[in-house]
């Protein structure tokens, strides 16, 4: 640097940068191999090149002056850029990449270990409107490319620091911590190498890819910036929830008794998963833009239903060789009963099996996470599992209901056989009821009333005809059965 006399001026941001690799492709003819034909490119299938995933040289497009590498094939081709399988030090990998619009798409991945499929580091796709994402760390960063003219992509990989960083046309996109894997997975903090892959989804996989750069850094060109940002987690009454586990972006946190977890996140999209035993599971994304922020998560409480079924008077009920199923969902049939149970409507043919784990006839299944609301739902038992979607017996229960309010419930349920019915002769009424219910029956019985807690509410013993009186009680279903020294039968009664 010299001053001539009179000349003064300044000098700012002097860097040094040792490079490992270029390419420009001016060295290939246009219908070249690439891999076939340089000491440095490799394919998937191996590093001599010449087989079916290797990317010729082209002269359709260039950046730089007149050749580049074409991606194509729609999922053929797939080039391999070995770097070396490097664990420390601060590595910039560049490279101009043109999409072509018409329905094209252009993908590439970053890979752990010069071997490939070892370990994917990240994964960037550029789709067919020109829009694009990079999806790492468990974070999804979009953007925007121009496409028929080429982008310059440019990665700045810090070793020493665990960080990655992803520029698109010379603006910072998002950052990452680098060892998670594409899946947001704990994983090497290691470079392997690049892999350029004619990767299609809605459209045709084709890319041409000019002036590749691979070699070390000082300072990023433009910074990226982050934030804290903090997850309150409460009740959908605005209480907190402690020890509430939170997923992002590679860390778990766990809420503190005001229900706040606090972590430092670069710029980026985040997705994020709340879960704790006696709530919903959420799921949903954060968008970090360099500001502190808040994120509010209100989680409902989730409570079991137990469901059992005496079988003991079903008429020819075979335990031995029977299956007993239960099938339902809320009354609106917006969802099924518990968080991981989407069940169909009752009789659609989907259901869960109950167990008789003591041998007395009497099937229950335990459906956990279940959100407040009205439900139906209807037994079945079948002579094996139900196979397609009519695959339930005629012979099922009527449609009952169940309210989940604010605790775990059990329904208690005495298969209806309708030949105790019939041979009894019973019947009650009026229904719906005000409170007093004539129960008609054949001979003595014992009638007992259950709500649908499965707590008895009343006991009553009628030579025959008789009246029970409900006008204690509070509005809802209610079972009223009647046994018989020989016979069994339950029937529903709605308590207006």
């Amino acid at each position: 640097f010299y001053g001539a006399a009179g000349v003064s001026y300044y000098l700012d941001d002097i860097e040094y940068k040792q490079m490992i690799f270029t390419d420009d492709f001016e060295s290939y003819t246009a219908g070249d191999l690439v891999a076939e034909n340089s000491d440095y490119w490799g394919t998937w299938s191996g590093p001599a090149g010449g087989t079916g995933d290797d990317a010729e040289a082209s002269e359709d497009y260039a950046n730089t002056p007149v050749t580049s590498m074409k991606i194509g094939d729609d999922g053929a081709d797939d080039m391999i850029l070995p770097l070396g399988d490097a664990t420390s030090g601060k590595y910039h990998i560049g490279f101009s990449i043109l999409v072509e619009s018409g329905g094209f798409e252009g993908y590439y991945n970053f890979q752990k270990t010069t071997t490939p499929g070892d370990e994917y580091a990240f994964d960037v796709y550029f789709n067919t409107d020109g829009t694009g994402s990079v999806e790492a760390g468990s974070g999804t960063m979009a953007f925007n490319f121009n496409q028929d003219e080429f982008n310059k992509i440019d990665h700045y990989i810090d070793l020493d620091n665990d960080s990655a960083y992803l520029y698109v046309n010379e603006m910072p996109i998002f950052s990452w911590q680098y060892s998670l894997d594409a899946a947001g997975d704990p994983g090497l903090n290691q470079l392997g190498g690049v892999d350029f892959y004619a990767w299609s989804d809605l459209g045709t996989g084709r890319s041409y890819i000019d002036d590749v750069v691979y070699g070390e850094y000082t300072w990023l060109p433009a910074e990226i910036v982050g934030a804290t940002t903090t997850f309150s987690v409460t009740t959908m009454d605005s209480e907190p929830i402690e020890n509430a586990t939170i997923e992002v972006n590679g860390a778990t946190l766990t809420t503190d008794a005001t229900g706040l977890a606090s972590i430092d996140l670069f710029d980026g999209n985040y997705n994020y998963t709340v879960t704790h035993p006696d709530y919903l599971t959420i799921e949903s994304s954060v968008l970090v833009e360099g500001a502190e922020q808040t994120v509010d998560v209100m989680m409902q409480a989730v409570y079991n239903v137990t469901f059992n079924i005496d079988m003991t008077d079903a008429a020819g009920f075979d335990a031995e060789s029977n299956f007993v199923w239960v099938s339902g969902a809320s009354v609106d049939g917006e969802m099924g009963i518990g968080e991981f149970n989407p069940w169909q409507l009752p009789g659609a043919g989907a259901g869960i099996k109950l167990l008789d784990e003591d041998g007395d006839l009497t099937f229950t299944a335990i459906v956990p996470r279940v959100i407040p609301g009205d439900y139906e739902f209807r037994y079945y038992w079948t002579a094996g599992a139900p196979s397609n979607e009519n695959g339930f017996p005629e012979e099922a229960e009527e449609a009952l209901t169940f309210t989940v309010v604010d605790e775990d419930i059990a329904i208690n349920t005495v298969w209806n056989g309708i030949d105790d019915v019939e041979a009894l002769n019973y019947s009650i009424y009026p229904n719906p009821t005000n409170g007093e219910v004539n129960v008609t029956v054949n001979e003595a019985c014992e009638v007992t009333v259950t709500n649908m807690l499965g707590q008895t509410v009343l006991i009553k013993t009628l030579n025959s005809n008789g009246t029970i009186n409900l006008l204690d009680q509070r509005s809802g279903v209610y079972f009223v059965t009647a046994k018989t020294a020989s016979r069994t039968a339950t029937l529903k009664v709605l308590l207006k």
